[in-house]
């Protein structure tokens, strides 16, 4: 027998077994995997929680970019109402502006009745008075579309107040899910993937919001323009308030200086007549003098007792070319001043340029 067929025949050593180390190694392996299992499940139970928040915030953000795009909506209808309101209102101006034109036409269609009625200058005036009366009116109608514009105005700047208050509760409710964002990074740091996306829906909130903010600009800016157009049709009204009042003023000079040439006429006539030998009751023709107005031919007559068609004729053949009118009065009684109606532009435009030539001089004068 060899020494190796002796070590192979001779017995081995049994293992050695601690059945204690090896019973605690299998509870401890036990208790890690069920303290695994357990994590396992809050894991997945907070994330969960974490997708239902999420879905929740992600629902409301939605409702809230519906209504503030329904509410776009609206202010964009408000402010195509205002501009089809500012065309009505311009419209309406137009419209009184053709109406002062119709009326203006009436007064002179009533200016040529002047010639048949001898107190027609008094009914002048009274049509005159009630034309005022409706230009009043107009103005009170137009005062009256002007302050439903403000009135609208208003209601257009109360919802622009209550759209700010949207926008700041969509800001509050944004900090609040800031908060609940950091809460959550601090309870769960292994979310951070998730955090990070809703970090990104969180700046394209802020991009909306700008956006939003951009619009609202927009809209004070449309705003703003409506209000420089209100204000160019007041300054529009402003200025045909004063021509008319120009107008009215350079009226009342052109008869008062009518008057006055009409009596200093008068009153040459009665010392030419005077000088004359001529009864004060006879009829005097004065030409064109120092007295009487350039380009004017006038037929003064002092008498009771007036032929008028035959004293309109009779100026008219020998004004050669001249505006013919007649400068009639009786004892104690006011002068009156009778001219065709044809030639009463004609007249109106010596008195302008005459009233013209008075003020140059008396300038020129202060001047010297």
């Amino acid at each position: 027998m060899t020494d190796s067929q002796t070590w192979s025949e001779s017995p081995r050593p049994e293992p050695v077994v601690d059945v204690a180390r090896l019973k605690a190694m299998t509870e401890d392996m036990i208790a890690s995997m069920r303290a695994v299992r357990d994590l396992t499940a809050a894991r997945g139970k907070a994330q969960a929680e974490y997708g239902d928040v999420l879905g929740e915030h992600q629902v409301r953000l939605n409702q809230e970019s519906d209504n503030l795009n329904r509410r776009e909506i609206e202010l964009d209808d408000k402010s195509a109402a205002l501009e089809r309101e500012r065309t009505e209102t311009e419209a309406g101006a137009q419209q009184a502006g053709q109406r002062l034109a119709d009326e203006r036409e009436l007064l002179s269609r009533r200016a040529e009745t002047l010639a048949e009625r001898e107190s027609g200058l008094t009914a002048a005036g009274d049509d005159v008075q009630a034309q005022r009366a409706r230009i009043e009116i107009s103005s009170g109608e137009l005062a009256d579309v002007e302050r439903r514009s403000a009135e609208r105005k208003g209601r257009l700047n109360e919802r622009e107040e209550r759209l700010t208050a949207s926008e700041q509760v969509l800001q509050e409710r944004e900090a609040s899910i800031s908060a609940c964002e950091d809460r959550q990074a601090v309870a769960e740091r292994e979310f951070t993937e998730k955090s990070a996306e809703l970090l990104a829906q969180r700046q394209r909130l802020e991009v909306t919001t700008a956006e939003l903010d951009q619009r609202g600009a927009t809209l004070t800016l449309q705003e703003a323009q409506l209000e420089c157009e209100r204000e160019e049709l007041a300054l529009s009204m402003a200025a045909l308030d004063k021509k008319r009042a120009e107008i009215d003023r350079n009226r009342q000079a052109a008869l008062a200086q009518l008057e006055t040439l009409a009596a200093r006429e008068a009153e040459l006539a009665i010392r030419e007549s005077q000088s004359s030998n001529v009864p004060s009751t006879a009829s005097a023709a004065c030409e064109e003098s120092d007295a009487a107005i350039p380009g004017t031919h006038v037929e003064v007559r002092q008498c009771e007792q007036l032929a008028l068609y035959e004293s309109i004729d009779r100026a008219a053949t020998a004004a050669g070319g001249r505006v013919p009118y007649v400068a009639h009065r009786t004892r104690q009684r006011e002068w009156l001043v009778v001219v065709r109606a044809d030639d009463l532009p004609r007249l109106a435009d010596c008195v302008v340029l005459m009233s013209s030539r008075d003020h140059a001089e008396d300038g020129v004068e202060q001047t010297a």
